[in-house]
Order: structure tokens, then sequence, then C-alpha cells
């Protein structure tokens, strides 16, 4: 009887260790294919990865282009304005200059006027002249300049003929008579002079 329950035992146990054999089996199975397949997912995430970088740097590199390109344009911008600033600047210096100039040629014509006429006054008339000097070289020392005209070839662009004349010791087109001195600041013109002419 004793036997008999032995072996019914171990025929029971054989089945049991069949079974846990092929269980052991099986997770293996199932354990190989799952480190197969996560060699494939990591070359997956760093492909995206690398991707994502190179992303990333032209982003980077775009920015990088389109922030030079302001900045020139910027500069560019600045120093467009920083020149008009100056040349309006200079501009209204010379203006200020102008106006000022032409209202003194009006006290310098009339001087000179004075001075044309007969004085029996001497040291007046050697003053008046010390006064119109003074005039003139304040002038020139702003670049305020009278134009040479007499004698000289009639010049449109300088001298304003108001009357043609026949003349037997001057050549045709020569100013022969200045009536009303012309002048210049810093070389542009801003009253001609007006002129007879030699037919």
């Amino acid at each position: 009887m004793t036997e008999e329950k032995r072996d019914l035992e171990e025929e029971m146990k054989a089945p049991e260790e069949n079974t846990e054999e092929c269980e052991k089996d099986a997770q293996k199975g199932a354990e190989e294919p799952t480190e197969a397949s996560e060699e494939p997912a990591s070359a997956e995430a760093e492909d995206s990865a690398s991707e994502k970088v190179e992303d990333a740097q032209e982003k980077a590199e775009k920015l990088v282009v389109e922030l030079s390109s302001q900045l020139l344009r910027l500069q560019a911008d600045f120093q467009n304005y920083k020149r008009r600033t100056q040349e309006d600047r200079a501009s209204d210096i010379e203006f200020a200059n102008k106006k000022l100039a032409t209202a003194l040629l009006d006290v310098i014509d009339n001087f000179e006027r004075a001075l044309g006429s007969e004085c029996t006054d001497e040291k007046f008339k050697e003053g008046m002249e010390l006064i119109l000097k003074q005039l003139m070289t304040v002038l020139e020392k702003n670049n305020i300049k009278p134009i040479e005209a007499e004698r000289k070839q009639f010049d449109p662009n300088f001298h304003n003929a108001v009357q043609m004349l026949p003349s037997e010791d001057a050549e045709s087109g020569t100013v022969i008579t200045v009536l009303q001195k012309g002048y210049t600041l810093n070389d542009k013109l801003i009253r001609p002079a007006m002129v007879i002419v030699a037919q």
C-alpha cells in the first residue's frame, strides 16, 4: 500500500515539474522578444533627439541671420538719420547767416553810396571808410565775399544785366559798369551783381 502511494505521488510530481519547466520556457520566450523590441525603441529615441537638435540649430541660425539683418538696417537708418541731422543743422546755420548777410548788404550799399557822394569833411569820410572796411572784414570772416564783375565776361550765374551799351574799349559781353555789387556765401550766390554789359 505504501509503495502504491509513492508511485502515485511520483506520477503527480512529474506533471508539476513539467508544468514548471514549460512556464520557465514560456517566460524566457516572452522575455527574449522584449529585449529585442527595446533596441529599436532606443534607436528611434536617438533619431528623434538628433532631429530635434538639428531643428533647434536651424532655428538658431535663422534667428542669427534675422537679427544680423535687423542690426544692419538699424545701423544704416541711424547713419542716415545722423547725416540728415547734420545736413539740416548746416542748412539752418547757412540760412541764418544768409538772412543776416542779406540784411547787412543793404547797409553796405548805403555806405558805398554815401562815400561816392561829395563830402567836404575829410575826417568824416575817413571814419565812414574805416567803418565800411570793418564791415567788409566781418563779412569775409563769415565767408561772405563780393563778386568780381567789372571788366569780367558776363556770367548769367553771377551777374544780372540791366542794360547793354556800345563800348569802344571793351569786348562784346564784357561787364563795363557795376551798379550794385553781388555777393556769395560759402561760394553760393546770395545776390547777383547788377551790371551794364558791352554790346
